[in-house]
C-alpha cells in the first residue's frame, strides 16, 4: 500500500484482548526503535476502527501501526507494513 504524507489512514482491529476499551495507535517507521507518530487514542478492546493522520512532516519510507492496550501497555497487534 502507497500512502502520501499529510493523508490519513483507516486502522481496524479484531480478536484483540484489551484490559479495557481504551487502546492506543502508534506509527513507527520500519527499524527505528522508537515511535515516529502517536499516540492516537481509540475505543475496542476486542475489535475496533480509529482513523490515524500521517503528518506532513514524515520521512518518506516504510512504517506499520501498533495497537497497545492503554492501561497495561502491552503489544496488541501490528499491521501490514506501507510505504510512504
Amino acid at each position: 500500500m502507497l500512502n502520501s504524507m499529510g493523508g490519513r489512514l483507516e486502522a481496524f482491529w479484531s480478536g484483540t484482548r484489551a484490559s479495557t476499551s481504551v487502546v492506543r495507535l502508534y506509527l513507527y517507521k520500519v527499524g527505528n526503535r522508537g515511535a515516529s507518530d502517536g499516540p492516537v487514542q481509540g475505543q475496542g478492546a476486542s475489535q475496533g476502527q480509529q482513523s490515524f493522520d500521517l503528518g506532513p512532516r514524515l520521512p518518506a519510507g516504510v512504517y506499520d501501526l501498533r495497537l497497545y492496550d492503554a492501561a497495561t501497555d502491552a503489544l496488541l497487534a501490528i499491521s501490514n507494513r506501507f510505504t510512504l
